[in-house]
């Protein structure tokens, strides 16, 4: 079976990358998608497209409306979505929407050979029937699991240390140099699953610790020991336990993790680390996500 991957772009050399990478592969086409008249010739032609890959060169309101049209239609219901942005803000609107609430984000910058194995990778899956892990591999992409872990975050804060203002920022790529405190101790969970493998983080300024403790604990903290230390690892602890109850309701299930506590200075990836600020009344927080970091 030959698959079509649609490169929705107006980006000619985006396309023209991909398509070079395809060589004399001829399980795969690559059809560009440049608007929505491009697409209803390529669908009068009789083709169905298996996967299709959105760069920010479209509008946010158009990529939606392509997504929309995706998922409403008979025949390319089903299909594989990927996202390769450099524009965070675009990349937070989109990714709310029901259209791409299972899009595989691709972090950006990647060269065209890793966005073109990815791409060949899971669309591949759609022809393994009898594996089902095969079928779920990737299933929640490193924004939906980011987002779901915001959720229990948020929730979990706020019943610990009875927080009444929380909120956080768009998702973006880590910079030390951007950030406005230094971090004291951070709270990890390094997840092994058919679905994301990666670590999950929640790391805190000591003065924000502090108060955070203050308040679970009901008595005055003005240090971090060992008294202290592991209420992160509890935190997470909690924050993983309502993840896994949203996760569920995906169909999926997420096995045992050990969360632990550190005190390093940084965060050591290979790979891009996206990073949400919160802020509370307490101070500021940060919760990261590491894909492919154990």
């Amino acid at each position: 079976m030959t698959h079509k991957i649609g490169i929705v772009t107006k980006n000619l050399n985006f396309f023209n990358l991909l398509n070079k990478q395809r060589r004399s592969d001829q399980n795969y086409e690559m059809e560009l998608v440049k608007s929505m008249d491009s697409f209803t010739q390529i669908q009068n032609m009789g083709k169905v497209i298996s996967s299709f890959i959105f760069d920010s060169s479209h509008t946010t309101e158009d990529i939606i409306k392509f997504g929309k049209y995706i998922q409403n239609s008979k025949r390319h219901h089903g299909a594989l979505i990927f996202l390769a942005f450099d524009n965070f803000e675009m990349f937070q609107a989109i990714t709310v929407d029901d259209a791409f609430s299972n899009a595989k984000i691709i972090n950006m910058p990647a060269t065209a050979s890793d966005i073109y194995l990815k791409l060949i990778t899971d669309t591949a899956q759609l022809d393994n029937k009898a594996n089902q892990k095969s079928k779920t591999e990737g299933a929640i992409s490193s924004a939906s699991f980011l987002n779901i872990f915001i959720e229990a975050t948020m929730s979990t804060v706020k019943e610990m240390a009875t927080c009444e203002e929380i909120t956080h920022s768009t998702p973006s790529l880590l910079d030390y140099e951007k950030m406005e405190s230094g971090i004291a101790i951070r709270g990890k969970l390094a997840i092994t699953s058919p679905y994301f493998t990666g670590s999950f983080f929640i790391s805190f300024p000591e003065q924000t610790y502090l108060k955070l403790c203050t308040k679970v604990l009901y008595e005055e903290v003005t240090k971090i020991d060992k008294d202290n230390e592991d209420l992160v690892s509890e935190l997470c602890n909690i924050v993983y336990g309502k993840s896994k109850v949203l996760i569920a309701k995906l169909d999926m299930k997420m096995g045992m993790v050990i969360p632990t506590y550190n005190r390093d200075a940084k965060i050591k990836s290979n790979s891009s680390v996206l990073v949400v600020k919160f802020a509370t009344e307490m101070g500021d927080f940060y919760v990261k996500v590491a894909p492919g970091l154990i």
